[in-house]
């Protein structure tokens, strides 16, 4: 009985140590990508491709709690990410919204998505839930085409601002930097 006892705080401490070093590997790994535009002389192709995966990356840890953590087989943040960015840039381009303030607005979106997704997902699993979020994954591309009016279609929203704290715009290392710092956010709440 007394090992049992004894093995709990071993297990907790474990589990501490384990998370401690997880964020310092994450710590180290955030400030390698922020200093390394200024390290090497990198083509702005790179530093766009880089922002980019760093938004994907958000996605995917989103994609791995219900995969990895639930255990669940889901499509749904992809529709999810998908009405966020198109109503962000809707509200952006079309209501002439400051960029970050469209950006809170597409989160909001966003959440709504993810809840009209996932309430009836909740009730189903398994093979049911990946086809409600297949369906739902595979409709919002469809809806995006059927609204060029709002969406632009198939050929993209055009007359989104460039994101801005003040007078000058964000150039491609200040949207590097903001979304590495995202990023970081996103994780440091994903892992908790």
């Amino acid at each position: 009985m007394a090992g049992v006892v004894s093995a709990v705080p071993t297990e907790l401490a474990r589990r501490k140590r384990r998370y401690l070093m997880n964020a310092a590997a994450g710590g180290l790994g955030v400030l390698v990508l922020w200093f390394l535009p200024e390290w090497f002389t990198l083509a702005p192709s790179f530093t766009r491709v880089t922002t980019l995966a760093m938004l994907y990356a958000m996605t995917v840890m989103g994609l791995n709690l219900v995969f990895g953590l639930a255990g669940q087989v889901t499509l749904g943040p992809a529709a999810v990410f998908a009405v966020g960015a198109y109503g962000a840039g809707v509200l952006n381009a079309h209501n002439h919204w400051h960029p970050f303030l469209a950006i809170l607005g597409g989160i909001v979106i966003a959440a709504a998505a993810g809840l009209i997704i996932g309430i009836p997902a909740l009730r189903v699993g398994g093979f049911y839930l990946a086809m409600i979020t297949a369906l739902a994954a595979d409709a919002v591309p469809a809806s995006a085409r059927l609204l060029p009016n709002l969406t632009g279609g198939d050929t993209g929203l055009f007359g989104i601002t460039p994101l801005r704290f003040g007078d000058p715009p964000f150039d491609r290392f200040d949207e590097y930097h903001f979304t590495l710092v995202i990023l970081a956010v996103a994780a440091v709440l994903v892992a908790n």
